[in-house]
């Protein structure tokens, strides 16, 4: 039979003239330490803050919003990520994202209240690093979003899209330019015997890798608020949908060029913007 032992060597030294007694013990059934140091853990940096009602016609207690997207190719867990706004008033997340969607957080639920002249909001990691931060200092009016747009810039807009693309309807004082990477143009010019220029004719290359890819007729809530078209970018670049036009049945929207898709994205369409009813 194999037995457990403990051995204890003992060491005459020699110190200062004195003599002295050391003491090492081992037990040889103690097992090596064969622990592996933890990778440290990498967190997404492709979530982003992209829309904030501050000051819902409704109520603000229940109905103010921050919105969160995901940019990245996969899900990504927000298990203890952390919203605070500038009073430090925080809110850890949970539950987790999908790729290219969007996860709204009410005031119902963080306790986070965006003031209505001027606040902000930071994303922080659990390790508590910031990842994203955005701050207004304006007076908010009802019912009027800060949100992302396509091209990376913060506007106020009066179409609130909570779960879906932003829309952008602000005055066009307030618009960016936008420029279309798809379409191009070829600008062709007349002129007559003296050198005079008559008349430009503008000729744009349409894509043709937008497409309908779902539609919502009869939603949980109300017909006249949550119905939406959703439309696809099935292409390798941004595509501006300026003066794009979607029908149904007799009725028709036409696009603002506002709105950008950006290659393998998607756009909803609410009603509510639109006015198009889908029986």
């Amino acid at each position: 039979m194999r037995q457990a032992f403990l051995v204890t060597i003992a060491l005459g030294l020699l110190f200062n003239g004195q003599s002295a007694l050391a003491v090492c013990t081992d037990d040889p059934t103690d097992p090596p330490d064969t622990t592996t140091p933890s990778e440290p853990v990498v967190y997404s940096d492709e979530i982003y803050i992209s829309e904030l009602l501050p000051n819902p016609s409704t109520t603000e207690t229940t109905d103010e919003y921050i919105e969160l997207y995901n940019a990245s190719a996969s899900t990504v867990d927000l298990t203890d990520w952390i919203l605070a706004d500038a009073s430090t008033n925080t809110y850890e997340l949970s539950g987790s994202i999908s790729s290219q969607h969007y996860t709204v957080i009410y005031r119902s639920d963080s306790g986070i209240a965006l003031n209505n002249t001027g606040d902000s909001v930071e994303l922080k990691h659990p390790d508590g690093n910031r990842t994203d931060y955005i701050e207004y200092t304006e007076s908010v009016a009802d019912d009027t979003a800060y949100a992302l747009s396509s091209d990376s810039e913060w506007y106020w807009t009066t179409t609130l899209t909570p779960y879906r693309a932003n829309i952008i309807t602000a005055s066009e004082s307030d618009d960016a330019p936008v420029t279309d990477e798809n379409n191009t143009s070829n600008d062709e010019s007349t002129t007559d015997n003296d050198g005079a220029t008559d008349t430009t004719t503008e000729v744009h290359e349409l894509s043709n890798e937008i497409r309908l890819s779902e539609i919502l007729p009869d939603p949980a809530g109300a017909d006249a608020t949550d119905e939406w078209i959703e439309l696809e970018n099935i292409g390798s670049t941004a595509i501006n949908l300026n003066d794009w036009e979607v029908q149904v049945g007799d009725d028709s929207y036409t696009l603002p060029d506002t709105i950008n898709i950006e290659a393998t994205d998607y756009f909803a369409l609410p009603i509510t913007v639109s006015g198009l009813s889908l029986n």
